[in-house]
């Protein structure tokens, strides 16, 4: 069976299926996406399968999680606060 198909056509095969593989990107239900081909913005995808072009698509992930930052507190002198 295998040897009637030649060795080059399956690697050709096995190329495409992991370049259609790496094209598809997930994003989280808490993530957002914006798209840029080339450098310029493509959009951002609602769904969160998005597929694109692995070399030319690049797709930057934005977290809508809120973010607590703490900081220490600053004491202020009445001088301060005057001026």
């Amino acid at each position: 069976m295998f040897d009637a198909i030649p060795v080059s056509l399956l690697v050709i095969i096995a190329i495409v299926v992991l370049y259609l593989l790496n094209s598809i990107k997930i994003l989280r239900e808490y993530e957002r996406g914006v798209i840029f081909r080339l450098g310029r913005v493509l959009g951002a995808p609602k769904a969160r399968h998005h597929p694109g072009i692995p070399a030319i698509d690049q797709m930057v992930r934005l977290s809508l999680r809120q973010e607590c930052w703490r900081f220490q507190r600053r004491t202020l002198s009445p001088a301060t606060t005057l001026r």
